[in-house]
C-alpha cells in the first residue's frame, strides 16, 4: 500500500529533524602555534590565525582566554558558518617582557570534539638594556666584615646610554659606578659596610638613565651580615625532574652554599630524607665558602610530587646541623 500524503509529510519532517540533530560544527586551525623568534623589548608582535568550520552547523566562539599581554587587534567573530572561515587577529606588546615568553589564546567553542582550541605564542624578548648577570646584587659576609657585589649595565640602544643618577637608601651600603665602555657598558658595585647590624635586608637601587624606553633601571640589593652558619638557599625548589634526563651524565641539579665559614676549613657532611637525592660535599678552595652539590639517582625516582629536607652536618659545635627544605615533582618520563 502507498503511504498517505499526511504520513509522507510526517516522515519528511522527521528526517529533517534527524538530520539537524546530527549536524555539528567542526573546528580546524591550520596553524595553531607561532614562534616569533627573538625580538627587542618594546616591539609589537602581530599574528593572525585562521579558524575554519569544516562541519555542517555554525561554529560559535563562546568565550576567549588570553595570556597577558596578548590582546585582540579587533573584535573577534562570534560565529563561523558551516564551510566558512574567520581570521583572528592578535597583538603581543613586549614592553613589559624580558627573556623567554610562552603564552597563548584559549578559544572555548561549541565543537564537541574540540571544546577548547589553543593558540600558542612563543619566543624570546631581549631588553635594549640588560642587567648582567641578573638584576639582583647579593652581598653576604660575616658580621664585622665588608662585602661587595656588582652588576653590569649593558646597552644595545642606537643612542649612547648616559647614567644620570644612582639612588638608594644609605644605611647598609654604598655604590660605585665604573665606566667600562662609554655609552654602552657600566659596572655598578654595591659595598656593604662593616658596621651594619646582623641579619638580611632587601633594598632597591634606582638608576636613572637617558634611555627613552627604560629611563629608570631597578636593581635589587640583597645584603646580609651573617652571625651564624647560613645555607643558601634555605628552601630549594627543584621544579620538574625527568628520570630519563637524570640518567645521562650531567651537572648537579642544584648547589647549596654554606656561608659563615670563609677562611676556616670546617668539614661538612650532608644527608637527604629523599633517597633519590644524593648530596655531596665539594672540595673547599682556600678562602671560599663550602658547597654541597645535589645529584640524582634515577633508578630511585618515582613519579609525583615530593617534599623533604637535606641536613648538613658541621664540625662547628655552635651550629652542628643546618636544614634545607626541598620540593619538586618527578615527571612520568
Amino acid at each position: 500500500m502507498g503511504r498517505s500524503p499526511r504520513g509522507a509529510r510526517t516522515a519528511a519532517v522527521a528526517l529533517i529533524f534527524a538530520a539537524g540533530a546530527f549536524a555539528q560544527p567542526r573546528a580546524s586551525l591550520p596553524q595553531a602555534s607561532f614562534d616569533f623568534g627573538q625580538v627587542v623589548r618594546g616591539s609589537l608582535i602581530h599574528r593572525d590565525f585562521v579558524l575554519k568550520n569544516l562541519g555542517d552547523a555554525p561554529l560559535r566562539i563562546e568565550r576567549v582566554g588570553l595570556t597577558p599581554p596578548i590582546l585582540p587587534r579587533e573584535r573577534l567573530p562570534g560565529m563561523v558558518p558551516p564551510g566558512g572561515q574567520a581570521t583572528l587577529r592578535f597583538v603581543l606588546d613586549t614592553l613589559e617582557l624580558n627573556g623567554s615568553y610562552r603564552g597563548g589564546v584559549h578559544l572555548f567553542l561549541n565543537d564537541p570534539r574540540l571544546p577548547v582550541a589553543r593558540l600558542h605564542f612563543g619566543g624570546t624578548v631581549r631588553s635594549t638594556i640588560d642587567l648582567l648577570p641578573s638584576p639582583v646584587v647579593r652581598v653576604l659576609a660575616r658580621r664585622g666584615y665588608a662585602g661587595s657585589g656588582s652588576v653590569e649595565i649593558v646597552s644595545r640602544e642606537s643612542e649612547p646610554l648616559l647614567i644620570h643618577k644612582v639612588e638608594h637608601p644609605g644605611g647598609r651600603f654604598t655604590t660605585a659606578l665604573e665606566t667600562i665602555e662609554q655609552g654602552r657598558r657600566y659596572r655598578l658595585t654595591v659595598n656593604m659596610k662593616k658596621d651594619v647590624p646582623g641579619g638580611a635586608s632587601l633594598d632597591e637601587i634606582l638608576v636613572r638613565t637617558s634611555s627613552k624606553t627604560m629611563p629608570v633601571l631597578r636593581i635589587a640589593a640583597q645584603t646580609a651580615a651573617l652571625e651564624r652558619l647560613y645555607p643558601d638557599p634555605e628552601r630549594l625548589d627543584l621544579g620538574q625532574l625527568s628520570p630519563a634526563r637524570a640518567g645521562k651524565p650531567r651537572r648537579p641539579v642544584a648547589t647549596i652554599t654554606v656561608y659563615g665559614l670563609s677562611g676556616r676549613p670546617v668539614p661538612l657532611l650532608a644527608r637527604s630524607e629523599l633517597d633519590f637525592l644524593r648530596p655531596e660535599a665539594l672540595a673547599v678552595k682556600p678562602g671560599a665558602d663550602p658547597q654541597i652539590a645535589i645529584h640524582l639517582t634515577p633508578e630511585r625516582m618515582r613519579p609525583g610530587p615530593f617534599r623533604g629536607r637535606i641536613t648538613i652536618y658541621s664540625a662547628n659545635p655552635a651550629f652542628p646541623k643546618l636544614h634545607v627544605r626541598v620540593t619538586g615533582t618527578v615527571s612520568e618520563k
